[in-house]
This record gives C-alpha cells, sequence and structure tokens, in this order.
C-alpha cells in the first residue's frame, strides 16, 4: 500500500418538514490491533496457540450511505441504506502443525462487500421512559484466497440493540441493553451467534451532587465467541470469552457549580 492516501469525506443533507434526507461518502481506514501484529506464540492450551503476523496490512474501507431521518412528537426513526467496500480484509486462519495442534494467525486475504439496511428507532414512552432498538440487516459478498486455496462465500447476517432508560422521580435511574449477534460464516467456518445483557441503576445523592451506581456487565453469561472449523484435514471448535459476568460500584461526586 501506499505511504501517502487519500481519505476524503463528502456529505448532502436535505431537510423538509419532519424529514430529513443525507448521502454520505467516505474512504477510512482500519489498522490491524496490536495483538494481531505481534509474532510471538500465545498459548490456550498445548493443542492450541495464537500467533500474530506483523506483515498485516491496514483495510481500507470505502462506504457509501443513504439515511432517512423522520421526527415525530414522541421520537424519530432513522433508517440507513449502505454500501461498503472493505479492501485487505483481515481473517483467521488455523492452520495444524506437524505435531497435530492448530495455530490461529491473521492474514490479509482479501476484498468484501456489504450492502445492508439499518433501523434505528427511538421513542419516549413517557417523558421519563425512554426506549431504543436498532435492527441491521446486510449481505456479505467475500471474494478471499490463501495459499492458492479459494475462499469464496456469500452471507446474510444480521444484529439487534435494545436500550430502555428510565428515570424516576425519586433521583433514581434505571438503563438496561440487550445485544444479539447473529451466526456468521468465516473463510474456513462459521462463528455462531451470542447474546448480551447489561443493567445499571443509578442515585442521586446530596442535592443532586453525587452519584452512586451499580453496573453489571453480561448478566447472562453470554457473550462468548464460538467458533467452528469443519473441513477435510481440520475439524476444529474454539470458545473464548472475553470476560466473564462482573459488577462495579463507584461513586462520583462533582466539584464546584
Amino acid at each position: 500500500q501506499a505511504n501517502l492516501q487519500l481519505f476524503p469525506t463528502a456529505a448532502i443533507s436535505l431537510k423538509k418538514a419532519n424529514n430529513q434526507f443525507q448521502l454520505n461518502y467516505s474512504r477510512r481506514i482500519n489498522r490491524p490491533r496490536f495483538r494481531s501484529i505481534i509474532p510471538f506464540s500465545n498459548y490456550n492450551d498445548n493443542r492450541n496457540q495464537w500467533v500474530g503476523n506483523p506483515d498485516l496490512q491496514p483495510i481500507i474501507i470505502q462506504a457509501l450511505e443513504f439515511n432517512h431521518i423522520y421526527y415525530f412528537n414522541k421520537g424519530r426513526v432513522l433508517s440507513s441504506l449502505y454500501y461498503r467496500y472493505n479492501e485487505g480484509i483481515i481473517e483467521r486462519i488455523a492452520i495444524v502443525n506437524e505435531d497435530g495442534s492448530v495455530a490461529q494467525t491473521p492474514f490479509n486475504v482479501g476484498n468484501k462487500n456489504n450492502i445492508g439496511l439499518e433501523v434505528n428507532s427511538e421513542y419516549r414512552i413517557t417523558p421519563q421512559w425512554n426506549l431504543q432498538i436498532t435492527p441491521d440487516v446486510f449481505y456479505t459478498t467475500t471474494k478471499a484466497s490463501y495459499n492458492g486455496n479459494n475462499l469464496n462465500f456469500d452471507d446474510f447476517n444480521y444484529k439487534l440493540n435494545v436500550k430502555s432508560k428510565l428515570k424516576l422521580q425519586t433521583g433514581w435511574n434505571v438503563s438496561t441493553s440487550y445485544d444479539y449477534v447473529g451466526p456468521k460464516l468465516t473463510t474456513q467456518g462459521k462463528r455462531l451467534s451470542y447474546t448480551t445483557w447489561n443493567f445499571a441503576v443509578a442515585k442521586k445523592l446530596l442535592k443532586g451532587k453525587a452519584q452512586l451506581t451499580l453496573a453489571v456487565k453480561d448478566i447472562l453469561n453470554t457473550r462468548k465467541r464460538r467458533l467452528r472449523i469443519d473441513e477435510d484435514d481440520l475439524i476444529y471448535e474454539s470458545d473464548y470469552q472475553w470476560r466473564t459476568r462482573r459488577a462495579k460500584l463507584s461513586f462520583n461526586y462533582k466539584i464546584g457549580k
């Protein structure tokens, strides 16, 4: 890739009555994560290891979006029809070593096209209660290869995010969020679906100058990355969890006005 590249952004917006229309174009860069470029082995157990790739190149993304926003008395609806072209996508490739162990290493394997529709709906059920629902559906076409092997595939994906915020007159605030990520094909197999449910409750104290918050992440302990590979020379199952269910109690105090 060239050292000097342009990453332009352009946008056109038109508002008429309760409707707003937007057309956006952008070219941006997505660099590899630090862990992905470290060339040292990270052993999960004696049969599985992770090895980074210092030769990874950034992903170049071109995105075109058409947005429509409709405003009404108790909220709004944002509909976004989008197309994204990803050049130099990074995928994990599972390689079987001579001793039978499996090493996963990320590689730039090809290009990907996404076309989809995302709808963000925000509705005030009452002045104190706000609900937000965001489904996202998209179709993916991937052209990829590794060591001369054809890794092309097409896939249909979907996601759902739900958020709720409730403010009580007694100074209590309650919020919750739910995420569902559907199953997804990879260059060698399939990632299974997963869900996440978070919850938080907060209380204003000392005439509004302080706040006590209890937040619980991943209440059901279900946010796990589950990978399945079924090939002629490799049958592989991997379950990985970023963090288990956790709770956090915090106290904040405002100094000054």
